[in-house]
């Protein structure tokens, strides 16, 4: 498939964005911003009614997207921009990318969160989080896989047909990890086509 998850290196550095992403404070008033953000953003960011994440819905246009966010096209990654201020953001992510066909519109949107410290309390907690706020959602995975560089788990058809949500930690090279969330939706295909044939 040309539109896969990007990884890191395919991602905007930290900075490159006229808006910088605000950090919560720690311990408890981080948590209750946490569960305020997803009790806010529980009915649509990814509503499993409907194909959509973080404010992009599948077919969306180049233009409709670029209304709803400041979107920046991404380095080494075909057909998808970058923000870290889409629609509806959800914490802890920080970056979000949304992959778009010329007339497929917005087929995939991956959300990844800053780099931590391998097994560190922040990460640990973080990786909780992510699993547990998809799983509350679209319930047990339906697929798991786990290499030297990346785990990942993996809700396939979770809305709707051709459709799959997955989250994966990435190890990078100097020993942070970072979590992204990706969305898959059922024109993705579609997508793909009119990408190899604009190659």
């Amino acid at each position: 498939m040309v539109l896969e998850v990007p990884l890191a290196e395919h991602l905007p550095k930290r900075g490159t964005f006229a808006v910088a992403h605000d950090s919560c404070a720690e311990g408890t008033m981080k948590s209750l911003v946490l569960v305020a953000l997803l009790v806010a953003a529980s009915g649509s960011y990814a509503d499993p009614k409907r194909e959509a994440a973080f404010g992009f819905w599948k077919g969306m246009t180049l233009k409709e997207a670029k209304a709803a966010a400041p979107l920046e096209k991404a380095p080494n990654a075909p057909s998808f921009y970058a923000t870290r201020n889409p629609p509806q953001p959800v914490y802890p992510f920080s970056v979000y990318m949304v992959g778009i066909g010329p007339s497929a519109g917005v087929c995939a949107v991956v959300a990844q969160t800053d780099h931590m410290l391998k097994g560190s309390k922040a990460f640990l907690d973080t990786a909780g989080t992510v699993l547990q706020m998809l799983s509350d959602r679209y319930g047990n995975p339906t697929h798991s896989s786990d290499t030297q560089t990346s785990k990942t788990v993996k809700w396939q058809n979770a809305q709707g047909p051709n459709t799959a949500v997955q989250m994966a930690v990435h190890y990078a090279d100097d020993g942070s990890v970072y979590i992204q969330a990706g969305y898959r939706f059922s024109n993705l295909q579609h997508c793909n086509k009119e990408i190899l044939e604009g190659l």
